[in-house]
């Protein structure tokens, strides 16, 4: 009965779509050098830190869905960008400490070089092709917000992925599928 009547609404209003377009090296380029665009621009004012859809972004964790394993492609590079030297912004400063929340033996903990606010990097892997990485905010150090509130659904370049589309549909009400440029001036947007 139930299922006869969502198959009816989905014919009313249609199906709900999982926002996220294929993995191709072309689109990942495209991911990694806006989001590399997106950390550097904060960066010229305060930190990442201070952005309140930075940090909803790269925290991003199915199990706050209550769901199975969903990843998210933005989630992943922009915690892999944040992580790199190369950018300059968080330093490695310790490990878990026998607590890990990760598959990897103890999460990294890292610590903002502007204002100190501490982070653990989390890896998580469900199959051989499956592993992504998000970061948790252990300490808070940052006094106000430079970036805009979060408002939802957050565009994404690449998107939601997983094994189930049940469970990425439970998290892409949060979330749609829109370009580089959108996402770049929404995560960079000032007060």
């Amino acid at each position: 009965m139930l299922k006869r009547i969502i198959n009816q609404l989905f014919l009313i209003f249609g199906r709900p779509s999982i926002p996220r377009r294929p993995l191709t090296y072309y689109s990942t380029d495209i991911l990694r050098k806006t989001l590399t665009e997106v950390i550097a621009e904060m960066l010229r004012t305060s930190c990442p830190c201070h952005y309140p859809r930075y940090r909803f972004l790269v925290t991003f964790n199915h199990k706050l869905y209550d769901t199975g394993p969903v990843s998210c492609a933005e989630t992943n590079y922009l915690t892999s960008l944040a992580t790199n030297e190369e950018l300059n912004y968080l330093e490695q400063v310790g490990v878990s400490a026998g607590r890990p929340l990760g598959d990897y033996g103890d999460d990294i903990i890292y610590r903002c070089r502007k204002c100190s606010t501490q982070f653990r990097h989390v890896a998580s892997q469900y199959s051989i092709n499956f592993e992504f990485e998000y970061l948790i905010i252990e300490d808070i150090q940052f006094q106000q917000d430079v970036g805009c509130p979060l408002s939802l659904p957050m565009p994404l370049y690449q998107g939601l992925y997983g094994f189930k589309d049940g469970d990425i549909l439970k998290c892409a009400m949060d979330f749609k599928l829109s370009n580089p440029n959108k996402l770049l001036k929404y995560l960079t947007c000032k007060l």
